[in-house]
Order: structure tokens, then sequence, then C-alpha cells
């Protein structure tokens, strides 16, 4: 089979194995721009309020959709959930994350493995919480979405934290940067949302930083301290005028995604 005769499969897999093998072979420069720009960003994979307003992980079989190092799985742990699932594409990462988790004490099993987020090996209606940090824009997304539906208790919530397309600021950085990520990683649009909605019936999304991402390389030469609250102050400025010019939340850096 030419390029030209390729279905939706075979180009899905092209894609899996594009980020498994960046990711299992990841170039030093990699890790070191990807911790510069977390850096600049000054804030947790998800804050302390977001843990404790929306994610509710206690009791319940979770699973890390893409779990990376696996820092949402270390960070949702001290909720007491009754499992943790991850996966990601990248043996390299697995290992990664099972060596970080083990080294935690915690009463939580924890399993996780190597799967692509496409065609997970899960069983139907499997997990009451999904979580993602920053994953979905690695896939196709709407094929995820299916997925993430199929693996989804019907009274389960996904949640999903992802980068967005239009801030001027990102899209200059993003510009500046393509050692910084992988060749097939597309940032959020307002289409997605869209697809979002025709996938689930109960969808919800809201978005974070948007004055702040004119401060990022500021934050850069701050220290941790100042870094974080000059961040943490500007979030309810944000926050206020995202309610009061809904227009603008496509520029805002961060999406959350709520589905159930």
């Amino acid at each position: 089979m030419d390029v030209g005769q390729q279905g939706p499969d075979d180009h899905r897999s092209l894609r899996a194995a594009r980020e498994r093998d960046f990711h299992d072979n990841e170039p030093k420069f990699f890790a070191w721009a990807r911790r510069h720009l977390d850096r600049a960003k000054a804030t947790a994979t998800w804050s302390e309020d977001e843990m404790k307003n929306l994610l509710s992980a206690t009791d319940k079989v979770m699973l890390d959709f893409g779990c990376g190092s696996g820092a949402v799985t270390l960070q949702v742990l001290h909720a007491a959930p009754r499992r943790v699932v991850g996966f990601d594409i990248s043996e390299a990462r697995a290992v990664r994350a099972r060596a970080t988790i083990e080294s935690r004490s915690s009463d939580v099993p924890v399993d996780l493995l190597v799967a692509d987020g496409h065609k997970t090996p899960f069983r139907d209606h499997a997990f009451d919480l999904v979580l993602g940090q920053a994953i979905l824009h690695h896939l196709d997304i709407e094929e995820a979405l299916l997925e993430v539906r199929r693996i989804l208790k019907p009274c389960g919530m996904a949640v999903f934290k992802e980068p967005l397309a239009h801030n001027p600021v990102f899209r200059l950085g993003r510009a500046l940067t393509p050692f910084a990520r992988t060749p097939d990683e597309r940032p959020l649009t307002t289409e997605d949302w869209q697809l979002c909605a025709s996938a689930f019936s109960h969808f919800r999304h809201y978005e974070l930083d948007l004055l702040a991402t004119f401060i990022l390389p500021l934050t850069l030469v701050l220290p941790h301290v100042l870094q974080r609250e000059l961040m943490r102050s500007l979030r309810p400025l944000d926050n206020w005028l995202l309610r009061r010019a809904p227009y603008l939340r496509k520029y805002a850096r961060v999406t959350i995604l709520v589905f159930g």
C-alpha cells in the first residue's frame, strides 16, 4: 500500500510510532527546553483548587491518560483513589514513571503500562475518572475522545488540561522552539471545542492564563517564590476578564475540558 492509499488506521499507527520513537529517544536538549518552558509557566500539573473542587478522585478507579513521567498520578495519590492505572505510548517514559511512583510510599495500587491513546487495552466502562495533562493535542482528537467515551463509566468524569492554539505569545513561542515538541502535536482550537461537544452530551470547558502569558519571559528570571506569587495574583484578574469578555477565552494559554 502506498502513502496515497493509506487508511485511518495506518495514519494513526504511523503517528503513534513517531510519538513513541521521539519519547523513547528524547534528545537532552528537548528535556532542557521543556524544563525551562514548564518553569516559565510556573503552574502545577493541577492546582490545589482544581484537585479539591473538580477532580474528586477519592475511592475511584482512575486512569492517567498518557501518564508521561507520572506527575498526574503522583498528585492524585494523596486523594486516596481506589486504584490508579496509567499508560503512555513510550516505554522509556512508562519505566521512568514506574520508578518515580514506586519511590513514593502509598497504599494505592498503581499499574502503569504502554499503550496507544487511540486504542487502549481496557474494557468498556472501566473507569470512574479519566485524567489527562497535555495529551489530547498529541493525538487524533476525535478518535481519542471516542476511546475515552468507551472506557468511561456512564456516570464517570473525564478531565483534560490542554494548550490552546490562538494565543499570540504562545504562537510566537512555538514558532521559535520547534525542538521543544513532537512533530505531530497540535494545540487545540475553537473547532475542537465543537468536536468535544459532539462526542459527549455533557461537556463544558473553561480557560486559564490569559494576561499571564505576556509576562512569561519575566518569570524565567524570577525566584520560584516570586514567580508563583506573580502568576497566582494574575489568576483572579484573568478569571474576571474571561467572564466579562468570553470572546477572549480562545486566547488563553490553557483550556480545561470536562466530560460527564
